[in-house]
């Protein structure tokens, strides 16, 4: 992988981090492709009733439930490692309590989607809890 599509992951990983701890609903939903952001607006009615079906009200929903600390450290990520095979590419990174995560993303070119709302907690990170 060229350095710069690793620098691709990491932007769209950034942006994604900095649009949800910004409140920034609707330029979070634009790093995931059309099939999840219609995924993410049929889960809508079930967590709340009367809001509006769309990604951005899903990923507002979702922030909420953090405390003002967690979202705040959303846009305080260090990044350790990207990695791809194929289309399917995962940006690592450490959280303001150094726990390393990896976000999934999909490869398109030099397209890179982020492919979940959170970040999963790497094996190492997991086995030292």
């Amino acid at each position: 992988m060229s350095d710069s599509q690793a620098e691709r992951g990491k932007a769209a990983v950034r942006g994604y981090l900095d649009a949800r701890a910004e409140g920034e609903w609707q330029r979070a939903c634009s790093y995931f492709d059309g099939p999840t952001r219609a995924l993410l607006a049929r889960i809508v009615p079930r967590l709340e009733r009367g809001r509006v079906e769309s990604c951005a009200t899903f990923m507002e929903l979702s922030t909420e439930a953090l405390s003002g600390s967690q979202r705040a450290a959303l846009g305080t990520a260090e990044f350790v490692s990207v990695r791809a095979k194929g289309s399917v590419g995962y940006v690592t990174y450490k959280d303001a309590d150094g726990v390393e995560r990896e976000m999934a993303m999909k490869v398109n070119g030099d397209d890179w989607i982020v492919a979940a709302v959170e970040a999963t907690p790497t094996r190492s990170a997991a086995g030292n809890q």
